[in-house]
Parts: C-alpha cells; sequence; structure tokens
C-alpha cells in the first residue's frame, strides 16, 4: 500500500502539477502566477509531512514487532 501511494505522489510530482490542477480544477488559465508558487510551496511541505509520518510509522512497526518478539 505504500509503495502504491509513493509511486502515485510520484507521478503527481513528475506532472508538474498538471495532474493536481486537472483534478483541483486549475485548468482555467489567468492570474495563476500567484496560486502556482502557493501550490508548489504546499506541495513540498505536503511531500515533507508524508515522508516524516511514514518514517515515524517504520521505527514504530519495528518497535511493535520487536516487543512482540519478547
Amino acid at each position: 500500500m505504500a509503495i502504491i501511494f509513493f509511486i502515485l505522489g510520484l507521478l503527481f510530482y513528475k506532472s508538474k502539477e498538471k495532474a493536481s490542477n486537472f483534478l483541483t480544477g486549475y485548468n482555467q488559465k489567468g492570474d495563476e502566477e500567484p496560486k502556482k508558487i502557493k501550490h508548489r510551496i504546499g506541495c513540498t511541505l505536503a511531500w515533507i509531512v508524508w515522508i516524516g509520518l511514514f518514517i515515524w510509522h517504520m521505527f514504530d512497526r519495528v518497535k511493535r514487532e520487536n516487543t512482540k518478539m519478547q
């Protein structure tokens, strides 16, 4: 499951905001430069949070498996 989410995240990142713009309805052109900057910051922040939670989950899982074996 984690691999699927990771691959989907990479595909969204590699699409250069085209996939997220399509999903959110930002395909109307106009005064989009401020939106792109905010969107890029939001995507970067989301990736950082996702990676942090993933690492936290892995440490928690290893700790639980080690306590079950003892």
